[in-house]
């Protein structure tokens, strides 16, 4: 295959896109955003135009088409998880005068970990109880665990 079209559609050997951790970690903690959401935000993210004028810089210009089939995500899903992207305020749907029903994305940038809490203090404290709990399940587990090595200890 032609180096171009790998690069078009693949982008460069030596590229990449950051996202943050509080994307995977505590975006999660709001109804309806997974980890095939957060999927979905790094996607846009290593298609954002960084080096562009200040009109085009932050933004996606893919027809929703061709994402669908780059993604490997049907139209439900895809539009599902976009529409949870929006919500959150991690991408702007703009309409593009490059034709009809053409949309252009804004990404933004994710809120940091502490902006993140202040906003949604509620949510963070709930997954911290989830996982509180979770630990507490285990350390009992723990504890069961090695009374029962102490009975084998003593039965051999």
């Amino acid at each position: 295959m032609e180096d171009w079209k790998i690069n078009r559609h693949f982008g460069s050997e030596k590229g990449s896109s950051m996202v943050r951790t509080s994307l995977l970690r505590m975006y999660t903690a709001l109804e309806g955003f997974d980890v095939s959401t957060a999927g979905l935000y790094a996607y846009f993210r290593s298609w954002r135009n960084t080096t562009g004028d200040i009109q085009t810089k932050n933004t996606v210009w893919h027809q929703k088409e061709y994402m669908y089939v780059q993604t490997g995500l049907g139209r439900t899903a895809f539009n599902s998880r976009l529409e949870t992207l929006k919500k959150y305020g991690l991408i702007t749907e703009l309409d593009s005068n490059r034709g009809p029903n053409k949309k252009v994305y804004y990404v933004h940038d994710p809120l940091s970990r502490d902006d993140f809490i202040k906003k949604y203090l509620r949510e963070v404290e709930e997954l911290v109880k989830k996982v509180e709990e979770i630990e507490r399940k285990s350390d009992e587990n723990n504890r069961t665990l090695a009374k029962i090595a102490e009975l084998n200890r003593k039965t051999t």
